[in-house]
């Protein structure tokens, strides 16, 4: 008998860190890498990748999970922290595209590589800021390296060398970000509702309302607040003036538009372009929380 061949030993989920040192937020990924090695060492393997991807072939090889790294120029204003959650064909699919990072690289060429030599492509989420100046030069612009403080701490709340299923895509602007320093994801819905309840109370007053009936808000597809966190958000900060009101939450669609000819569709993580004239499009709606209306006798 032939002798057996030994199982594939169990590798740790992938951080990898993309790149150009020497051109300002473009070498965001390197810096993201170098302030989450302690914090994640224990859970992951980690690679310093620059641009050059390729030549690193082996090690992204049967991974349970990559974690990627990069400035991400997604058309959002400079210091937009984003989250991405991909499949590992689904990332391919994106890469293949080349638009959404700020940089070529050959990531994409090495994952068909991969898939190539029939080994099963990782799922993967991608963290990156929308940078503001990728010129030649050191360091990171002020709002990347403010953001770059709030992506690490997200990253390791997220924990995603854990698992990935309860991930998804997100976006945070950057007054988002600075609600999230102070008090704390967790606590985020519950202030916000609490500010939501005092503009009730002093409209309550201009229009002398003893009780309100009804309360209705508008979520954006990409605020990272869940219906179910405003509601028990509501339940739990509702007084008496709302005691019996009932609480609505409109849903509202992410579109981006052209600015050059006007044209509009639902925003998709991979749509940077606009279909009709190839000009860039901008994200116009689908990120805010509004207290729309109130109703009262």
């Amino acid at each position: 008998m032939g002798e057996l061949l030994n199982p594939i030993e169990p590798r740790k989920p992938l951080i990898i860190g993309l790149g150009h040192p020497l051109r300002r937020d473009d070498g965001l990924g390197l810096h993201i890498l170098g302030e989450l090695q302690a914090s994640c060492s224990p859970f992951t393997d980690s690679l310093t990748c620059g641009q050059e991807v390729l030549c690193w072939l082996s090690q992204l090889m049967h991974r349970p999970q990559l974690i990627i790294l990069d400035a991400i120029d997604g058309g959002y204003p400079p210091g937009t922290v984003i989250r991405l959650v991909r499949s590992g064909d689904g990332l391919l699919d994106m890469l293949s595209l080349d638009e959404a990072h700020s940089h070529d690289s050959n990531l994409g060429l090495a994952l068909a590589l991969i898939r190539q030599k029939g080994v099963p492509l990782p799922a993967a989420v991608v963290y990156g800021i929308q940078p503001f100046d990728i010129g030649l030069g050191n360091g990171l612009t002020p709002c990347v390296a403010r953001a770059l403080n709030f992506l690490v701490k997200q990253l390791v709340s997220d924990g995603p060398w854990h698992n990935t299923k309860c991930l998804s895509d997100a976006v945070w602007l950057a007054s988002d970000q600075i609600i999230h320093e102070r008090i704390g994801k967790k606590m985020h819905g519950l202030a916000w509702m609490e500010e939501v309840l005092r503009e009730i109370e002093v409209a309550s007053t201009c229009h002398d309302l003893k009780k309100i009936v009804k309360v209705t808000l508008r979520r954006g597809e990409l605020s990272h607040h869940s219906q179910e966190e405003l509601e028990l958000a509501w339940e739990l900060k509702k007084d008496t003036l709302c005691q019996q009101a009932v609480l609505v939450i409109e849903e509202e669609p992410a579109l981006i538009r052209c600015p050059a000819c006007r044209w509009e569709a639902r925003w998709r993580s991979d749509l940077l372009y606009c279909q009709m004239c190839g000009g860039r499009v901008e994200l116009v709606s689908g990120t805010d929380l509004q207290l729309v209306s109130i109703q009262g006798i």
